[in-house]
């Protein structure tokens, strides 16, 4: 198994893919009605302030102070500080901006399943545009992908989001130097089954999966549109981490975004192993001979 030892990726997952349908359309559960979408909308709408401003009022108060320096007497190290503090704040800003615009476009994108689609395409493509993001970081990135095509059968648009939401979460969960390794492949199950599974291996802290069911919960159910991802920090305080990294909400938003593309997405995680993340999506029943290997 390599580099995917230790939480290795059974058989199981090909097995979940085509048991899994009917628990997802379970978990909705009842929709809400037109007075408790109304408060809900409400409530959403003010994290959303609350969660845009703060950082906003960082970048402000911080710019004014840097502005009337000379009044305030600060030292170059104070405002070195200072700078520093709006640059994250600002980061932080644009950080949660591209979550709420993402998760609108997850929900409004509509398109077919693609008849020419190929996992191996849509990963590489996607690696190309992680090199800058994973260098800054340090993290080396290895692929394991043996197969040089797979076809499948997905909505590319958002398989895209779904695979950009767990590269991105895999290198938001790493410490600087770590590794992560991606491996597409073809499982087939029975003759007139298979599946294309990839899998990204982190080694960042373990993913409690009763608080990740409780957020699925959350953005399926509120049905408050892209605005429900901030609801996550005042529904449950453990939904989201203390610390300013994202990742948990864009595995949400992975799980979100490969559901609606026509695949599933699951993980394995373990204290002090990190985790497997994995996208299960249908392989085209027309080319499901046609996949080969790489050189």
């Amino acid at each position: 198994m390599g580099a995917f030892s230790g939480l290795s990726v059974s058989g199981d997952l090909i097995a979940d893919y085509f048991s899994m349908e009917t628990e997802v359309e379970q978990s909705f559960g009842v929709l809400p009605n037109d007075e408790d979408r109304a408060r809900a909308s409400a409530e959403s709408l003010l994290q959303v302030s609350h969660r845009l401003r703060s950082p906003l009022n960082a970048v402000n108060g911080f710019a004014t102070m840097l502005r009337d320096a000379n009044e305030h007497g600060l030292t170059e190290e104070i405002r070195q500080e200072y700078a520093s503090y709006i640059l994250k704040s600002g980061e932080k800003l644009l950080g949660d901006i591209n979550l709420l615009m993402s998760a609108a476009n997850i929900d409004v994108t509509s398109e077919e399943i693609s008849q020419t689609a190929d996992a191996i395409i849509h990963l590489d493509h996607a690696l190309k545009a992680f090199e800058p993001f994973v260098q800054a970081k340090g993290i080396a990135v290895e692929n394991k992908t043996i197969e040089k095509t797979i076809p499948i059968a997905v909505r590319p648009s958002l398989f895209d989001y779904a695979l950009s939401f767990c590269l991105e979460a895999a290198v938001e969960r790493s410490k600087d130097a770590q590794s992560i390794y991606i491996r597409a492949e073809n499982k087939i199950r029975e003759a007139d089954k298979a599946v294309c599974t990839i899998s990204i291996r982190d080694f960042g802290p373990s993913i409690d999966r009763e608080r990740f069911k409780q957020g699925i919960d959350i953005l399926r159910q509120t049905n408050l549109g892209p605005t429900r991802i901030f609801s996550l920090d005042s529904q449950d305080a453990q939904l989201t981490d203390e610390t300013p990294n994202t990742w948990f909400i864009k595995l949400l938003l992975a799980d979100r975004a490969l559901h609606l593309a026509n695949g599933n997405f699951s993980f394995k995680s373990s204290d002090g192993q990190g985790a497997i993340l994995t996208m299960a999506i249908p392989i085209r029943i027309n080319a499901r001979s046609t996949s080969s290997k790489r050189s």
